[in-house]
């Protein structure tokens, strides 16, 4: 009997030493856009940044939560996937799920608010069929946007694509696209930013695709263990609006 007690605890010595060691890290790096009401960069007389919104808020909770230091980086979306993508930052966001950013970096649970509209001008006729939708309207979207990436996706045939949401906004009023499939908060506050109504636009929903942090592949095989330990705070973090 001793010498099966001896052999298990030697099996438990064995498994224990297998374990990944938690290594947290001492400062993490989070590049994001501006992106107004989600998160935002404005610098004062001095010259100092104060960054806001929704989405920092939520970020905030999380990293205070499990007592991590970490710092925002306001970059071009494009700039801010692709320093991820090369190991630059340990991560970007407000990010939802595509299957090129899952190619290199793995996103959090889901804990940011994010609806999905179509918006058209009051002038335009909505086709009745989805077919006709996607042949026949002419869309507008943001470069790099998951959006955009979902239009393409689903064969949208007639969608250009614009540097900025205040673009895509004077575009639309100005009646020089036909519609829009966007994050519900970024248009209207656009909207609401470029002193316009949304008197001059037609809404239809989309769909529901809420938002997370996506961890560059490379930090989390540094740091094995710290996106569970980042998701098992992100709901009681949730930012919902509805």
């Amino acid at each position: 009997m001793a010498a099966n007690v001896t052999a298990t605890e030697d099996q438990n010595s064995s498994s224990q030493k297998e374990e990944p060691k938690l290594v947290t890290p001492k400062l993490v790096t989070i590049a994001t856009q501006e992106w107004a009401p989600y998160h935002s960069q404005e610098r004062d007389a001095q010259g100092v940044a104060h960054q806001g919104g929704f989405g920092l808020t939520a970020l905030d909770c999380v990293m205070t939560k499990i007592d991590q230091a970490y710092r925002v980086i306001f970059l071009p979306w494009g700039r801010a996937q692709n320093s991820v993508k090369q190991g630059k930052y340990d991560g970007f966001f407000s990010a939802s799920r595509n299957e090129w950013r899952d190619q290199f970096a793995v996103q959090s649970n889901t804990f940011i608010q994010q609806e999905w509209n179509f918006y058209y001008h009051n002038e335009y006729r909505i086709p009745t069929s989805v077919a006709s939708l996607k042949s026949n309207t002419l869309f507008g979207a943001r470069i790099h946007s998951n959006s955009a990436h979902w239009l393409a996706k689903n064969k949208f045939k007639k969608v250009k694509i614009f540097p900025t949401i205040n673009e895509l906004v004077k575009l639309l009023d100005a009646r020089r696209i036909d519609g829009v499939m966007e994050n519900a908060l970024l248009f209207e506050e656009q909207v609401r930013q470029s002193h316009l109504s949304m008197d001059a636009f037609v809404k239809r929903p989309n769909m529901r695709i809420d938002l997370g942090v996506y961890f560059g592949k490379t930090f989390l095989e540094k740091h094995p263990g710290f996106l569970a330990r980042f998701n098992r705070h992100t709901e009681e973090c949730r930012f919902d609006y509805q």
